[in-house]
């Protein structure tokens, strides 16, 4: 019989959860819902779920595409922010275009005001 049940899940890693929730505040901030951004980033709104949920991180690929879209670094979704819309003000609306997959491809999205 395996030992394995008996071991204490791994511990959330703190910055993947601060990514995660300013993620999730850059999409309220911009009314965007994840569906646009995965349309945006070229993948499926599961996807995008699983990240800003925090079950599953980002990628660094996808960090560095998030931050093109909204127009950040990508450092500055490492920082911690306070409410779902605190710290962004004053950004303009996401790009129209990010390169994802390694930075390989193009997505186009207009997002709605």
């Amino acid at each position: 019989m395996s030992n394995l049940h008996h071991l204490p899940a791994a511990p959330q890693n703190d910055g993947a959860q601060t990514v995660a929730s300013n993620v999730r505040a850059l999409l309220a901030y911009h009314s965007l819902t994840q569906a646009q951004l995965a349309t945006a980033l070229g993948v499926s709104e599961m996807h995008i779920s699983r990240r800003t949920s925090g079950s599953t991180e980002f990628k660094a690929s996808e960090i560095v595409a998030v931050a093109l879209y909204f127009k950040i670094k990508p450092g500055d979704l490492f920082e911690h922010r306070r409410g779902t819309k605190v710290g962004f003000e004053g950004l303009g609306p996401p790009t129209s275009s990010v390169k994802t997959r390694g930075l390989a491809t193009v997505h186009q999205l207009r997002p709605t005001a």
